[in-house]
């Protein structure tokens, strides 16, 4: 298996960034970690040739590629770790493969590239080495994604995508050419202007309208196991009505499996910041703001996971889900229902685990349990402000595997009722079910979250001593569960 690692956008000018981009073992960069020594000086080819190249077979596993004083730039064996892309030979397969020594005028790479093996007979050959990728264009990232995709379809090769250029988008962006597996999967990470991953966010964003949004995986194609880090999703603004979505996958019962977002933001969409209706979607650390619909909406997504994400100020819910499995855990959702009609916090049904949550001054319900649900487990969560709904609704449910160590304060629902369902108001909430549920001001602080020395969540979760109610995490270290196990779930993504 083949661990791997490409650019797009560049540096300096960007100007000489190419069409194709150039391909490095992780190894390789991760024993440099410098641009430079991967690109040209404004992100173009290290080797453009300007002549073909006279292949040959070694018979060993191996080819040489012969061009005069072609690599003369390089000292011996300074280009192992590259890849060189053979293209335009009758003999050889186009594609990557992989250089093990060069010397002035001659590459010697293994005779298997990213695909398959590619060796016939002797040829000659246009190629290029390094460089990154031209994504100065809608177009120019369509095609790279496309063709990076490529390389992963096959599930033998992890592909690290690093992308250091702001774009604003003429056309939706179509993630449907990249099948990875379990084990080997592409990476679109956002970097800073070297190409280090520092959490720094990219910002892919729209002046038109874009009626399928930013990024869409279309029903008709197939995309799986994709990770997509650092990237500020931007709709334009919600009511500016340019993308409906910043991400969209709305086909029920789709194909596009196994995405993980980690550090991203949407926001800004005139709809939904994600319409998702596929499964095991997961997103560690993002944040769902100022959209003109919900941060995230799902009827259909199964086995979908949410650790330490915020869902803040969007025009109707939070969160909202229908679909089975999901966990939701050490999460924010604040200020939803901007709109004054509906705007739940968090809405789950049907198989779900809700740990160490924070809802704030939501229009409607801070956490709604659909009467379908079942196998729920409620706990070390807090809801306090809601406008016009309760802190739990649980929507006459009995059949709560375990509700216990919640806290709620000052929601409206009802008068003054805390929980609703059929069998507890505000006098049976304290006992309800595993009981040690709680009210009193939380006393949180109004941007970071984090409880008063005095505050009723501190040491009151299921763990007792050290263990705080809510996502106290999400946006200052240190404190709840749901933060503790964000951390850890990261750790491993």
């Amino acid at each position: 298996m083949a661990s791997v690692t490409t650019f797009l956008g560049g540096i300096g000018t960007k100007a000489d960034a190419g069409l194709i981009p150039g391909v490095f073992t992780q190894a390789a960069w991760a024993a440099s970690l410098d641009a430079t020594d991967f690109m040209g000086a404004n992100g173009g080819y290290l080797v453009d040739a300007s002549t073909t190249a006279d292949i040959t077979d070694n018979l060993n596993g191996t080819l040489d590629v012969a061009s005069l004083n072609a690599f003369s730039a390089f000292g011996n064996d300074e280009l192992a770790g590259c890849y060189i892309y053979i293209y335009n030979c009758s003999g050889v397969a186009t594609g990557y493969y992989l250089i093990t020594s060069n010397s002035a005028s001659l590459v010697i790479c293994s005779d298997t590239n990213l695909i398959a093996t590619g060796y016939t007979s002797s040829a000659s050959a246009d190629f290029y080495i390094g460089g990154a990728g031209d994504t100065t264009l809608t177009a120019g990232l369509q095609a790279a994604l496309d063709h990076l995709g490529t390389y992963v379809a096959n599930g033998t090769n992890n592909v690290d995508i690093l992308y250091n250029e702001d774009l604003t988008l003429t056309a939706t962006i179509d993630i449907d050419n990249i099948v990875g597996s379990a084990t080997t999967m592409a990476r679109l990470i956002g970097t800073d202007s070297s190409f280090a991953d520092t959490g720094d966010q990219i910002t892919i964003d729209t002046t038109t309208t874009l009626s399928d949004g930013l990024f869409d995986f279309p029903a008709s194609g197939s995309a799986v196991y994709i990770t997509f880090e650092n990237i500020d999703f931007y709709g334009g603004g919600k009511d500016a009505s340019r993308a409906a979505h910043c991400v969209n996958e709305s086909a029920t019962g789709g194909a596009s499996d196994n995405i993980i977002f980690v550090n991203c933001t949407f926001r800004g969409a005139s709809d939904h910041g994600v319409l998702q209706e596929s499964d095991s979607w997961s997103f560690y650390g993002c944040t769902f703001t100022l959209n003109g619909g919900s941060g995230f909406y799902s009827l259909d997504g199964l086995n979908n996971e949410f650790i330490g994400n915020k869902f803040i100020d969007n025009d109707e819910h939070g969160l909202y889900s229908t679909g089975a499995r999901i966990r939701v855990i050490g999460n924010i959702a604040q200020g939803n229902g901007q709109d004054s009609s509906v705007g739940y916090g968090f809405y789950l049904d049907n198989e779900f685990y809700c740990i160490g949550n924070t809802a704030k001054d939501n229009y409607a319900d801070g956490f709604f349990a659909d009467s379908s649900s079942f196998v729920t487990v409620m706990c070390n969560n807090t809801s306090s402000g809601s406008e016009t709904g309760y802190g739990f609704n649980l929507d006459g449910r009995e059949n709560i595997i375990f509700f216990g160590h919640n806290h709620a304060y000052d929601n409206t629902g009802n008068g003054t009722t805390i929980t609703h369902c059929s069998e507890v108001l505000d006098t049976g909430f304290a006992a309800y079910k595993n009981g040690d549920n709680i009210t009193g001001d939380p006393n949180l602080n109004a941007t970071t979250y984090i409880p008063d020395a005095d505050s009723p969540l501190i040491d009151a979760g299921v763990g007792g001593t050290g263990d705080t109610i809510g996502a106290l995490c999400a946006t200052a270290g240190g404190g709840g569960s749901g933060g503790r196990l964000m951390r850890a779930r990261r750790h491993n993504v």
